[in-house]
């Protein structure tokens, strides 16, 4: 490429971005799954994560975007592989108590084999033939005029085998992440949080490194500490989008109730961090931590509504972790709410009757 006359000759390896036409982000699920992307939605075994994700599954086949989201899009098509659960007496009545329209979602028919299993009669590469059958399978029904918007492997070894090396694991989500680029799909594995424990745990490292290298989305399912039935969706990796709140939900013969307010928390308090037998440095398990969380708050809150983001930095400031900033947040009577102008997460005490306009927050 050289300069000519004041001008710029064209490349075929070089593009300008004003040429480039901007294009929004789309959303499958709720702000938590884009399209197009990879995204990671981990947590402890038994906790719910393939609950929640059959939940998201009947979402997309209603065309509902989202608990929080006010706007309903066209019903779309899902391909589901599962290693784990039985189609007929686990699959099928959970999807159906989540009120999926079944006529929109797909599984490999395996005859009682796990998909990693039948994809192995493929010749060549096994971890190669997994993605074939999985590529090839979308491609079948994109061709018979499917809109298929979202591909979920639960759990990851529906594609590979758990003992496969970190290099090959590497590749497959390398795959995947250009499988949903390419195609606009939203692509979602389901992993177990041991394989994300990244933060100081040298050990575990190279194993979830792998995996989230390629995520644009990363997500954790929780149980709640004071609420066995209840269960919190909390961000770990959201660079999509900025800011991006949790959510909360209680699970009611066997379906997901979603609540109406945000989870100010991220995802990160679930990750071990400190090494085995380290003591427990959380503030909140000291005495009158709680009152103080709750003083502080009500004082910050006296005289007008204050972003939820603020709230939590200048909590930590005041070293008081996320843990008891929430219980003092239902016990200083707060609420938190959505302006529809801005679209920004706010708190407030409930019941202050106060003049306020946006923009003059801080």
């Amino acid at each position: 490429m050289r300069e000519l006359s004041g001008t710029l000759e064209r490349s075929e390896d070089l593009l300008c971005l004003s040429e480039v036409a901007p294009k929004a982000l789309d959303w499958v699920w709720g702000g938590v799954i884009p399209a197009g992307k990879l995204t990671l939605i981990t947590g402890e075994p038994g906790v719910g994560k393939s609950l929640f994700m059959l939940d998201v599954v009947a979402a997309v086949t209603r065309g509902n975007r989202g608990p929080h989201e006010k706007e309903t899009g066209s019903p779309g098509a899902v391909m589901l592989f599962s290693a784990e659960d039985d189609l007929a007496t686990t699959v099928r009545p959970r999807l159906e108590a989540a009120k999926a329209d079944l006529s929109r979602v797909y599984a490999p028919k395996t005859n009682g084999r796990r998909p990693v299993d039948a994809a192995a009669d493929h010749p060549g590469n096994p971890w190669e033939s997994h993605l074939e059958l999985l590529e090839g399978e979308w491609r079948r029904l994109t061709e018979a005029q499917v809109d298929v918007r979202m591909i979920v492997i639960d759990p990851l070894r529906a594609l590979v085998e758990a003992h496969e090396k970190e290099q090959v694991i590497g590749k497959i989500t390398a795959r995947l992440a250009e499988l949903a680029v390419r195609t606009g799909v939203a692509i979602v594995i389901v992993a177990e949080l041991l394989l994300l424990a990244i933060r100081k745990n040298a050990s575990r490292r190279s194993a979830a490194g792998v995996l989230t290298r390629g995520a644009r989305s990363i997500w954790n399912v929780t149980q709640d500490d004071e609420d066995p039935n209840r269960r919190l969706l909390l961000p770990v990796k959201t660079n999509l989008c900025e800011g991006r709140s949790g959510l909360a939900y209680a699970i009611e013969e066997g379906a997901l109730k979603w609540e109406d307010h945000p989870v100010l928390l991220n995802g990160h308090r679930c990750i071990p961090t400190a090494k085995p037998g380290a003591p427990n440095s959380a503030d909140d398990d000291l005495p009158g931590e709680l009152n103080r969380a709750i003083n502080w708050l009500r004082s910050e809150l006296i005289e007008r509504p204050v972003l939820s983001n603020v709230i939590f930095q200048d909590a930590a400031k005041e070293h008081i972790s996320e843990r008891t900033l929430r219980r003092a947040f239902h016990s200083a009577g707060c609420f938190a709410w959505k302006d529809r102008f801005s679209g920004r997460w706010y708190w407030r005490l409930t019941g202050k009757h106060i003049t306020w306009k946006p923009g003059q927050d801080r």
